[in-house]
């Protein structure tokens, strides 16, 4: 494919210098030709008019002897390269610079018709070659007593061409050489960085993310490259993250499956005896109860993260939803001792967003603050109010998150490593289903830690 576009571009240059050259050649040359043809024309006007004066006087009184007056005629025909010739009104030659035709003189121009003389040829057979002819009127007192006319040979005009052709070909040459340099910049500055963000591409397709397509710079193709190059990153991260993810997955699943396979064998071999049954079947049905969250998680934020789980929006008190999710963990506190207070803005607070989203993110919250608060701490959940938004604070006294883990606490299944002794039983996927819920409706959601006092989690909401 690389080769073939190149080949296009260089076919195309060579019928573009082609195509020139045709032109140069063919219609370039008959328009050299006419515009020679314009510049003698005007030239022989330009002398018939410097001695119409002199031929009035001739036509008219006859002040100036015909003789001399040829001979001033004959100097200018030579010098001019043309024949000079006085015409009368009746179309008589009266006067001309051709010897043949001076002896002979008044030759009869048969047709002469100054409206509609020929511009080339022979100049009704006056001439024996082709030649270009002009005629002009001799007047006096806005009448006409004759005309002058001059004729120059096509031959001797066309003379001046060959060193024109020759300029305009080194002209054309110069031209050539031009473009084959812009063509040469061409290559350089857009075409091989195009086959190097090609080259990545099929690397990349191959599966070597790791390459990187070296350039750089500001121009539209570096970006592209650049872009190019953060792509590969990203889907690097995410199948790393995938990996991470599956990982995880099989390890919480295959811990509790471990479990409930040991416990069955054990009671079905006779290992435990049936009288304490009911102790590990109450084992098997929490590992089970394990399994249906992790599921349930996986599944919800699979949806969020694909944007499938349609939102539908309607206003709802804030503050009771915050009183009724934290009535759910009165029980997990009384066995930690740890109180929850409520910080609310006035008895009623409407917010405009989707109850069940907001409960969620509201219970994952509680979750961790009841998990990684210590022994007689206090959760504080707090509501603020601004003109457009409604702000929910949660605020724990645990051991607070580690500055450079801080970004990574949103992704699935990540534990800090300083709370891993104190969450047995989360499975790391609260947070990410937080932010993608949040993410769902809109909103924002920030966190605030510092280590040994603890972490506040606020997300904002819409007020109704």
């Amino acid at each position: 494919m690389k080769q073939s576009i190149l080949l296009k571009f260089i076919l195309m240059y060579v019928l573009h210098a082609c195509l020139l050259i045709f032109i140069a050649l063919v219609p370039g040359r008959k328009m050299m030709a006419d515009a020679l043809m314009r510049m003698h024309a005007d030239s022989l006007r330009r002398e018939l008019f410097s001695i119409r004066d002199v031929s009035t006087e001739i036509l008219t009184k006859e002040t100036v002897s015909r003789e001399r007056f040829r001979s001033f005629l004959c100097a200018i025909a030579e010098h001019t390269s043309s024949d000079i010739r006085m015409i009368s009104t009746e179309g008589d030659i009266v006067l001309s610079t051709v010897e043949s035709e001076s002896q002979e003189l008044p030759i009869a121009v048969s047709g002469f018709d100054y409206a509609d003389y020929p511009e080339k040829g022979d100049f009704y057979g006056l001439s024996d070659t082709p030649c270009l002819n002009v005629v002009i009127p001799v007047t006096l007192d806005l009448e006409t007593h004759g005309y002058l006319s001059a004729s120059r040979s096509i031959k001797t005009i066309l003379r001046d061409r060959p060193p024109l052709e020759l300029t305009l070909a080194v002209i054309l040459l110069i031209a050539f050489f031009a473009s084959l340099l812009l063509f040469f910049g061409y290559v350089r500055i857009v075409y091989r960085p195009f086959r190097k963000i090609l080259s990545g591409m099929q690397k990349f397709a191959e599966g070597n993310l790791d390459y990187k397509i070296p350039l750089s710079g500001t121009d539209e193709i570096s970006v592209l490259a650049s872009s190019m190059n953060y792509m590969a990153d990203r889907i690097r991260m995410n199948e790393n993250r995938e990996k991470e993810f599956i990982t995880n997955v099989s390890h919480d699943i295959r811990t509790p499956l471990t479990s409930i396979k040991g416990y069955t064998d054990a009671m079905s071999d006779g290992t435990i005896p049936p009288e304490q049954y009911n102790k590990y079947l109450k084992i098997i049905s929490h590992e089970v109860d394990r399994l249906d969250v992790l599921t349930r998680d996986v599944l919800m934020l699979s949806s969020l993260e694909k944007g499938k789980r349609a939102v539908s929006l309607s206003e709802f008190d804030i503050n009771a939803l915050i009183r009724d999710t934290a009535e759910l963990f009165e029980g997990a506190c009384r066995k930690k001792d740890i109180a929850i207070k409520l910080i609310l803005t006035g008895e009623h607070l409407t917010v405009r967003a989707e109850p069940d989203s907001v409960s969620v993110i509201l219970y994952n919250l509680l979750d961790n603050a009841v998990k990684f608060s210590p022994r007689g701490g206090t959760i504080r959940i707090e509501t603020t109010e601004t003109r457009t938004h409604c702000y929910v604070a949660v605020k724990d006294e645990g051991p607070g998150i580690p500055h450079d883990e801080i970004t990574r606490i949103w992704d699935r299944f990540y534990k800090c490593d300083s709370s891993r002794g104190l969450d047995k039983s989360g499975n790391g996927l609260g947070l990410a289903i937080v932010r993608e819920t949040v993410n769902s409706l809109g909103q924002t959601i920030t966190v605030v830690s510092t280590e040994g006092a603890g972490s506040e989690f606020k997300f904002s909401l819409d007020i109704g």
